[in-house]
């Protein structure tokens, strides 16, 4: 791949996702993000999926078919959780070259670089197995781009196996970005124009928890809290038992992180959550 080549991202889904998409497209654009307008031709086509529903997967693969449609001659990539979960369905959609699971993303244009160039008559599949991961892998590059508020994964997979989730089957197993690399990646995105940064995972307050070493997402944040280049610090989703009171104290004396939790609450009926294997009852969220 050369820089000369367009390259559209599409991206379903969460925050995380759009975060990976941010990164790749920052490495593919020399730390400029862009988006290509829908009318444009590409000649790289990376589509980032979501499969957390039956709807999301059925929107995931009508956007594959929209892409090979508008991008005629494209190399078509599927990435993200409906290519970890589901590659033999996209495999029967003509025009894909690549279906490319979780373990492999943050390789796409090394796959890229080393594939054919010419269209086989059928997807390659390159899918490892999720569940064996226990190591974060870093995307190729911060993901600031034009972006003055961008996403930073620290954290990824998820542990909770709730009765109703595909998540860690698509994800795998949590696994952070260690400390030294979060602020690393913290001091990049500042130097590229970012003012508020927003840390995102997919269940972040479990960042650090698998690295060895006394590590909690406080004890962080205090770390990144520190840099004086930085104006604001925002935190995505976090579930209730991990607001602690060493959090709510930092928040509360720390005038860059902004006063905002969102805290998923899937039912306020106990038996309910019971049966969703949630790990909190209505009393511990109230």
């Amino acid at each position: 791949m050369t820089m000369e080549n367009n390259v559209k991202f599409i991206t379903l889904g969460c925050k995380v996702n759009q975060a990976e998409s941010e990164s790749l497209a920052s490495y593919a654009c020399g730390n400029k993000t862009i988006s290509l307008p829908d009318e444009k031709p590409a000649d790289i086509c990376i589509i980032n999926t979501c499969a957390v529903t039956v709807k999301a997967a059925m929107q995931s693969r009508q956007a594959i078919r929209k892409a090979v449609r508008a991008h005629p001659g494209a190399k078509i990539i599927v990435t993200g959780c409906y290519a970890q979960t589901e590659p033999e369905q996209i495999q029967h959609i003509e025009g894909v070259d690549y279906i490319i699971g979780q373990s492999n993303k943050h390789r796409i244009f090394d796959i890229i670089d080393t594939g054919s160039t010419e269209k086989s008559g059928g997807a390659t599949i390159i899918n490892d197995p999720i569940e064996e991961k226990r190591l974060f892998d870093r995307m190729p590059a911060p993901s600031a781009g034009s972006r003055t508020r961008p996403f930073l994964k620290i954290q990824d997979g998820c542990n909770s196996f709730c009765t109703y989730c595909i998540v860690p089957y698509s994800r795998g197993r949590s696994r952070s970005l260690s400390p030294e690399q979060v602020i690393t990646e913290v001091e990049e995105l500042l130097r590229t124009g970012a003012r508020e940064i927003v840390l995102t995972g997919i269940h972040l307050g479990r960042w650090g928890l698998d690295l060895s070493g006394n590590h909690t997402l406080t004890r962080l944040l205090e770390q990144i809290l520190a840099n004086p280049d930085l104006k604001r610090l925002r935190l995505s989703s976090l579930e209730p038992a991990e607001i602690t009171e060493p959090l709510l104290d930092l928040v509360r004396n720390s005038p860059k992180i902004c006063r905002h939790f969102h805290i998923p609450l899937q039912s306020g009926d106990h038996n309910v959550l019971k049966r969703m294997n949630r790990h909190y009852s209505p009393e511990d969220f109230a």
